[in-house]
């Protein structure tokens, strides 16, 4: 994961939002805190769990090895992090979303809140 071109492992805000729009099957897994959800909004349909809860709840996440997956954060920085290990345990299609929610949002992205 480490020696792969930057580009081939992240995607970017509109990448994302294509491949939603176009129908494309990506697990995406917001690694956030519940209340930055609440706070500052998730892409819908996003599952939640936290960065330091990712390898204790692995059963949550697609029992497909194959199955493409983002990771998200507010920056990309956490994401990055669940992203790599989430590589190390065999997923074979991580992908980090670039500039985390942030730049979602200022891409002009429409996040949903809990409750909505």
């Amino acid at each position: 994961y480490r020696h792969e071109p930057h580009g081939t492992t992240l995607l970017t805000p509109d990448g994302v939002a294509t491949d939603l729009a176009a129908g494309k099957r990506r697990f995406l897994l917001d690694v956030r805190q519940p209340e930055e959800l609440s706070s500052r909004g998730y892409i819908r349909g996003a599952a939640n769990i936290p960065v330091g809860d990712v390898a204790k709840r692995i059963d949550e996440l697609p029992k497909n090895l194959d199955q493409p997956i983002v990771t998200i954060c507010e920056s990309g920085v956490r994401s990055a992090h669940a992203a790599l290990y989430l590589r190390a345990y065999g997923y074979n299609d991580v992908k980090n979303l670039e500039y985390g929610i942030r730049g979602w949002r200022t891409e002009g992205f429409p996040v949903t809140y809990p409750g909505q």
